[in-house]
């Protein structure tokens, strides 16, 4: 089948080039604080100018670029980077998802919408659950990742909780993330037992900390000190990732936050080449807000510009996975599902078919709200995409030039009493014809009937899930080692 063939980009490469060296600049001449005696030490030792009294670090140009280099090289050879990240080596025991567009999960909201009330409210471990076995369920979902972060268990140890629950309950790959110190060597252990053994899960690079920056061209001692445990641990780091808001940690500018912010994912470069081992830098994309309350945006057209912007600077500098960058497509900046959320998200994943993206948000209300039916939305949404993706097909076979010739004249191509002729639609109907499972496809006369929409129909299928399927891929053995190890890690957190 021949694939849609596009090409969106945002910017030129003259203007991609004339970031990249604005970037530079702000490297060698402003540079950035970074807050950690031995990330300062690596720097240093890799030819950075150190001031070990300011913490503050400029990068030399050679530099800059020669870990940018060798970077790129990392992540095109697949030994590491993005594209790892991106496309994560999938255990046997976990189900394979083949789709040209993917969805995310990774939203780590603490809020959620409940799927009874709407009402919108802290998330639960029982959500944090039930988003799980409802992701096993859905066809364009690769992997598992947060969706949201319980609280109602404790805070020092709640990413123990999401990684023993998202292990015993996923029936697709897990990835995670990792937010306190004392939990991460416990974490690994689970994620040893779910694979098998240490050498297993450490070449499946199932964790990998994101070192985020925390502030503008600021990278915190309580992250660093995070990656260099991690680190030690024999897991992958992940430096960078920046996420400038415009206005606030970057310059209200789109171009201002789109040059601040590649001048941290450049810096981070430097610093994963300057550790060395598993870790790689990556690329951020810039955010905006909204001017009347300072809420940050995921879904407007600015975001929308910086989002796919970012795709150019990174086929710019040689990632043969630029198709990886550029998340949060198919994002919502209302708080509850409608005709606001619809052209939100339908609008940015048209951009994403257009720019041939790989990735696209599920489950994400708002900023701050997650909610588990419209996962199922987004999962319809994604099969939506994927189906424009795909294009359309054409071969002596599916020009179906015999099967006319039957039907001939005023023909009919679902006919009995022709049999070659039915068996062709029959044949073809789902390979041809998307096919969802909620969208409302009635006569009106029809449904006035019972005037169900698509959220309701989500709702009911969440419902239906969760009462048929209970989950469980690991041995009885294996679970009960992660809540051994879970246990552990709650009381040796809270006895410390």
């Amino acid at each position: 089948m021949s694939i849609l063939q596009c090409n969106l980009s945002i910017l030129s490469p003259e203007e991609v080039e004339k970031i990249h060296e604005s970037s530079i600049k702000i490297l060698t001449e402003i540079g950035m604080r970074i807050e950690h005696k031995r990330m300062l030490s690596c720097l240093a030792s890799l030819g950075a100018d150190v001031n070990d009294n300011t913490m503050v670090v400029k990068f030399p140009r050679k530099l800059v670029e020669q870990c940018m280099k060798r970077q790129v090289a990392r992540a095109n050879t697949r030994e590491g980077g993005a594209e790892h990240w991106a496309d994560p080596l999938t255990l046997n025991t976990y189900k394979r998802v083949d789709a040209p567009m993917s969805l995310n999960t990774h939203m780590f909201s603490v809020n959620v919408s409940d799927a009874e009330t709407e009402v919108i409210r802290p998330a639960t471990l029982q959500d944090y659950e039930q988003s799980v076995i409802v992701a096993n369920e859905l066809a364009n979902l690769l992997e598992y990742g947060p969706l949201v972060i319980p609280g109602d268990v404790p805070q020092a140890v709640n990413d123990a909780y999401m990684w023993a629950t998202a292990l015993k309950r996923s029936e697709k790959w897990v990835s995670g993330e990792l937010f306190n110190m004392r939990a991460i060597p416990y974490i690994k252990e689970m994620c040893i037992v779910a694979a098998g053994d240490e050498k297993r899960f450490l070449e499946s690079e199932q964790i990998v900390y994101s070192c985020l920056l925390e502030g503008a061209l600021t990278a915190s001692h309580y992250s660093l000190e995070m990656a260099f445990r991690v680190h030690d641990l024999g897991m992958s780091v992940r430096f960078g990732v920046p996420m400038g808001i415009a206005g606030f940690s970057s310059p209200i500018t789109l171009a201002g936050a789109l040059t601040a912010t590649n001048a941290e994912g450049l810096g981070s470069f430097v610093m994963a080449e300057a550790v060395g081992g598993k870790c790689y830098g990556a690329l951020g994309g810039a955010v905006n807000y909204n001017p009347a309350n300072g809420v940050t945006l995921y879904a407007s057209p600015e975001k929308n510009l910086l989002c796919f912007a970012l795709r150019d600077i990174a086929r710019f500098y040689g990632f043969k996975n630029w198709k990886h960058y550029g998340g949060h497509a198919n994002a919502s900046d209302a708080c509850c599902p409608g005709i606001q959320a619809g052209i939100e998200k339908g609008f940015s994943s048209m951009l994403s078919i257009l720019a041939d993206a790989m990735y696209i948000h599920c489950g994400m209300l708002s900023p701050e709200a997650a909610s588990i039916p419209v996962m199922i939305i987004d999962d319809e949404i994604c099969g939506y995409m994927n189906r424009i993706k795909a294009g359309i097909d054409v071969t002596d076979e599916k020009i179906a030039f015999d099967i006319i010739a039957k039907a001939g004249i005023h023909g009919n191509y679902i006919n009995p009493d022709e049999d070659a002729v039915l068996e062709h639609s029959v044949r073809f109907i789902r390979e041809e014809h998307y096919i969802p499972s909620i969208s409302v496809r009635e006569r009106p006369q029809a449904w006035q009937r019972d005037r169900r929409d698509m959220l309701s129909l989500a709702k009911e299928k969440v419902k239906r899930i969760l009462a048929e399927k209970d989950p469980h891929p690991l041995s009885d053995e294996k679970e009960k080692e992660i809540d051994r190890i879970l246990a552990k890690c709650v009381a040796d957190s809270f006895i410390a």
